[in-house]
């Protein structure tokens, strides 16, 4: 049991014994923060590259965000919807259409020729 029921709880319990021990017969210690946060870094590392697909859009600033992390929320966890997801964050953007220039002349009213010319 990986909790000791002899400490008074919290995360002293859950790191101060060993798990697979009998009923606490390790002894009692702080949390070792160092560790403490090489475990944390080391989870951020395995999920950080689940969400690449997902940053990568945002960072990007694509109009398709939210395509993509829907796809990478519900599919990503496969690696064929993980790689659809960085498929779209990674498509291109469109081009801008050319800007709407009017005449500078007043155009004709009519077919350039007269009728029946």
């Amino acid at each position: 049991m990986p909790f000791c029921s002899r400490t008074h709880g919290g995360l002293n319990g859950w790191f101060g014994c060993a798990v697979g021990r009998s009923e606490c017969d390790a002894p009692h210690s702080r949390v070792r923060w160092p560790s403490f946060f090489v475990g944390w870094l080391l989870w951020g590392l395995i999920i950080l590259p689940y969400w690449v697909p997902t940053i990568v859009v945002l960072c990007r600033k694509g109009e398709n965000a939210a395509q993509v992390v829907v796809v990478n929320l519900l599919l990503g966890w496969t690696i064929i919807g993980w790689v659809v997801a960085l498929v779209m964050a990674l498509k291109p953007k469109p081009a801008p259409y050319p800007p709407y220039y009017p005449p500078q002349y007043p155009l004709p009213y009519g077919p350039p020729y007269g009728p029946g010319r």
